[in-house]
């Protein structure tokens, strides 16, 4: 025969709302983002940051007048010890004192502990969440902070930001508000990718200033054939402007020399006729 198996021995069964409970035992951190997520905007979610940190701070206050409290009953003890060896004939009845004094720091200590157990998990459980909604607000500001960073000149803070945060929003494609920053910031880059392509391309860049871009567009995912094909063809370009300038000075300077010779040639025949009319 099948044993029958009390009901107070069955563990309870977790369900969605315990899950989802700051005060259960039960509690699953990302089931209680999956809820906010699905049931708050931007703006109630940084409202519910914003509870969520007074509420640890409230915990974190009660947690130090637990210990403040234990603590003036060890001063008490302590004060207790010192009197007793200065007054030896009320030895024994300071000492039972200082028993039910050890006695009340012991349940107090007992109390302190099993207050704080759930305060710490919960705090801990703030914390978790505290991390996650850090985690969205810089999710929800990145195409803020791409354009700010582009406009800024901060190009390679910009192509770290994205990176980071890409790797997040690729998988949580499920989610429309994610897959909608996703496609945004995707074509924030994808315009900064267009500049640093055409700064790769101009001839008037230092090849420092082309390498770097160069990189950046390499995380971003450019072809490295081609971005080495745009840095010697821009070199190229620009050692034939340099040939150009250093021929037509070549000229210009053979220009003068030949006026400057035909001058003097002219200014001895002039010398010359004068000597025969003499």
């Amino acid at each position: 025969e099948t044993p029958i198996i009390p009901s107070a021995m069955v563990a309870p069964i977790a369900t969605e709302q315990d899950r989802s409970n700051l005060n259960s035992s039960h509690f699953q951190p990302q089931t209680y983002i999956d809820s906010l997520l699905a049931t708050n905007g931007v703006k109630d979610l940084k409202e519910h940051n914003t509870k969520l940190q007074a509420a640890s701070r409230s915990l974190d206050s009660d947690m130090q007048m637990l210990v403040y409290d234990n603590y003036k009953k060890f001063i008490s003890a302590t004060d207790m010890i010192r009197q007793m060896k200065t007054d030896v004939e009320s030895m024994e009845e300071k000492m039972n004192v200082l028993v039910s004094n050890m006695r009340s720091i012991s349940g107090g200590c007992k109390q302190l502990e099993s207050s704080l157990r759930p305060n710490r998990d919960r705090v801990d459980n703030l914390v978790s969440v505290d991390r996650l909604l850090k985690r969205l607000d810089f999710l929800f500001e990145l195409p803020t902070r791409l354009k700010r960073s582009i406009q800024d000149g901060a190009y390679a803070e910009a192509v770290s930001r994205f990176q980071v945060a890409n790797r997040v929003l690729q998988q949580q494609t499920h989610i429309k508000s994610f897959d909608k920053i996703r496609i945004e910031s995707e074509h924030i880059v994808h315009t900064l990718g267009l500049t640093l392509r055409e700064t790769v391309k101009r001839a008037d860049r230092s090849p420092r200033e082309q390498m770097a871009t160069a990189r950046l567009l390499l995380k971003l995912g450019s072809n490295a054939d081609c971005l080495v094909h745009d840095v010697i063809g821009s070199r190229k370009v620009r050692l034939q402007e340099g040939i150009k300038r250093a021929a037509a000075a070549a000229a210009a300077a053979a220009a003068q020399t030949e006026g400057e010779e035909g001058d003097g040639q002219q200014e001895d025949e002039e010398d010359e006729e004068d000597e025969e009319d003499e």
